[in-house]
C-alpha cells in the first residue's frame, strides 16, 4: 500500500493534537464492567456507542473517538509526533499510528477498560481478534477465528459471542478458487481473558446461508440463520425458496433449539431487553423488496404482534423501529408498545444506526452520504442539525 501525502504540520501542533486526543480519552471512556451485556450492530462498519460519545473509523480505516461532552472528534492515537499516515506491514512498530486499522474488513467493542478491534480478510476467510488500552497503546492479539464477514455480535461477563462462517470453495476454469455458494455456519465463543475459543453449535451446511447474533437476554443468545432451499444467483428469490429460522442458545444449559416458530423476518432486527422487533420484506422486484411488515416478539411469552408497516426499509434505533409511508413517519415503541406519529421528520435525508448517549448516530442521504451525530432533541422536532464525523469524499480526494 502506498503512503498517502500528508501536508507537513509542525512537531508542537502534532504533540498538541496527541495531548488532546490522550486527554479526551482518559476523560470520555468510561470503564465497561464485564457482567455489562453490550449488542452490536456493525454491518456498515466499526460504530462503539457508549454513554460518553462514540467510537468511528473515517473512510481510510482510521479510528476517531467523538467526545459528547467536549464536542470534539479526536483521532485514537497517544503516540506524540505521530503524522497519522498509514502503514504497510514492514513498517516500524514505532513508526505505526495507533489509530490506523489496516485493510479489510473491520469491527471493534468495548469489555471492561479493554478495546478490542476485530480485523478480516473476506479472502482468507480469517479474522483476527486484538486488544489494547483505548488509547491503542499496548496491542496483543487474541485469538483468529474464521468468518469471512462481520455484522452483528454480543458481550457479556467478557466472553464474546459471534456467528463463525465458511463458505465452500471449487477450483472455476481459470483455476481460480470461486465459493459454490454453500456455506457452513455456527456460533462462536471467545474468552477475552485468554482467547480460548470454542464452537457451540454444530455447523450447519446451507444454500447462501447467514447466521446473526440477533441479541442476549438473559442466558439466552438468540440468533437468526436465513438460507435457501436451492442455491441463490440474486434474482431467483422465489424460485430459490428462503428460509428463516431463529435460533436460542441457552448458555447455562449448553442447548441450543428453534424458537420463535412462525415468524419470519428477512430484514432488519432489533433487540430492546425482551422484545425483538423485526421486519419482514414482500414482493420481491427488480430493486429489493416492495413493502415491509415489522412485528415485535415478547421473548418471555413468546407471543408475537404485528406493529407496523414501511414502504421503505425499517430503521432501528434509541429502543423504537422507525416506519415510512410516503414522506410521513412513524415509530413504534418497544418499552411502551405505542406507536407515535413523527412531524417534519429528519429521516427523509437521514439513515439512523446508533445511540450514543444523547445523540443519534447515522449517515446523511446521498451517493457522498456523511457520517454524523444529530441530538435526539433536533432528530425528535424534526431538525436537520447534524454535527459531520470525520470522513473523506471522493470529491475530497480529488
Amino acid at each position: 500500500m502506498k503512503k498517502k501525502r500528508i501536508v507537513t504540520i509542525s512537531v508542537l501542533a502534532v504533540m498538541a493534537a496527541a495531548i488532546i486526543a490522550v486527554a479526551v480519552m482518559a476523560r470520555s471512556v468510561r470503564k465497561i464492567d464485564s457482567s455489562d451485556t453490550t449488542f452490536y450492530n456493525q454491518a456498515m462498519g466499526l460504530a462503539i456507542a457508549t454513554d460518553d460519545g462514540l467510537y468511528h473509523m473515517d473512510s481510510r480505516n482510521f479510528l476517531y473517538f467523538y467526545d459528547n461532552k467536549e464536542k470534539q472528534d479526536v483521532q485514537v492515537c497517544n503516540k506524540p509526533n505521530c503524522t497519522h499516515e498509514a502503514w504497510q506491514e514492514d513498517t516500524p512498530d514505532e513508526e505505526r499510528c495507533h489509530s490506523y486499522l489496516g485493510d479489510g474488513l473491520i469491527g471493534g467493542f468495548l469489555s471492561e477498560d479493554q478495546l478490542y478491534i476485530i480485523q478480516i480478510d473476506p479472502m482468507l476467510q480469517q479474522a483476527v481478534i486484538t486488544s489494547s488500552a483505548v488509547d491503542r497503546s499496548g496491542q496483543k492479539k487474541v485469538t483468529e477465528l474464521t468468518m469471512d464477514h462481520l455484522d452483528t455480535f454480543a458481550v457479556k461477563d467478557g466472553i464474546l459471542y459471534l456467528a463463525g462462517t465458511s463458505n465452500e470453495l471449487e477450483v472455476d476454469e481459470n483455476g481460480m478458487q470461486v465459493p459454490t455458494g454453500v456455506v457452513d455456519t455456527w456460533v462462536y465463543r471467545v474468552d477475552l481473558e485468554n482467547g480460548k475459543q470454542k464452537e457451540l453449535t454444530p455447523r450447519q451446511k446451507e444454500n447462501n446461508a447467514t447466521l446473526q447474533v440477533a441479541g442476549l437476554w438473559g442466558d439466552k443468545l438468540y440468533c437468526r440463520e436465513i438460507s435457501f432451499e436451492k442455491p441463490f444467483d440474486g434474482l431467483n428469490f422465489e424460485e430459490a425458496g428462503q428460509r428463516i429460522t431463529w435460533y436460542a442458545y441457552d448458555i447455562s444449559a449448553g442447548t441450543y433449539e428453534k424458537t420463535l416458530e412462525g415468524a419470519d423476518g428477512n430484514g432488519g432486527f432489533y433487540m430492546v431487553q425482551d422484545i425483538l422487533m423485526y421486519d419482514d420484506g414482500e414482493n420481491w422486484g427488480e430493486n429489493g423488496f416492495e413493502r415491509y411488515v415489522v412485528y415485535a416478539a415478547d421473548l418471555t411469552s413468546g407471543d408475537i404482534e404485528k406493529c407496523g408497516e414501511s414502504d421503505k426499509q425499517p430503521q432501528y434505533a434509541d429502543g423504537k423501529v422507525f416506519l415510512s409511508e410516503g414522506e410521513a413517519y412513524q415509530y413504534y415503541e418497544a418499552e411502551t408498545k405505542k406507536t407515535v406519529e413523527l412531524k417534519n421528520s429528519v429521516l427523509n435525508v437521514f439513515y439512523c444506526w446508533q445511540t450514543p448517549g444523547v445523540y443519534i448516530h447515522g449517515v446523511t442521504a446521498g451517493q457522498n452520504g456523511q457520517p454524523g451525530l444529530i441530538t435526539k432533541e433536533d432528530f425528535y422536532n424534526g431538525n436537520e442539525s447534524f454535527i459531520p464525523l470525520a470522513w473523506e469524499t471522493d470529491q475530497d480526494k480529488q
